[in-house]
């Protein structure tokens, strides 16, 4: 992944990835994060400076980060970093 700013159209590029290819990582951050029992579906719907957006069994949810982030290459890091922190999830 570039380091890209994080824009809106950089928002929609890491949302989509999320969406396609790590959906297990946002029912694990939905549960952890989110603090919903057994969520059977989550989408990230956006990411920002300070936190991911999800949509969990069509209740929406804000996620704060561990850090705010600036560009696409901390938001992979830091999303790295919230699901090693999840137990069971290293």
């Amino acid at each position: 992944m570039t380091s890209d700013p994080l824009t809106s159209a950089v928002s929609d590029r890491i949302s989509q990835h999320m969406n396609q290819e790590h959906s297990e990582a946002l029912l694990s951050i939905a549960k952890h994060y989110g603090g919903l029992d057994n969520p059977k579906v989550a989408t990230m719907l956006s990411i920002s400076s300070n936190s991911i957006v999800l949509k969990a069994d069509e209740i929406e949810l804000e996620i704060p980060l561990l850090k705010r982030i600036c560009n696409s290459e901390e938001a992979h890091q830091t999303l790295v970093k919230m699901l090693k922190e999840i137990p069971g999830k290293s």
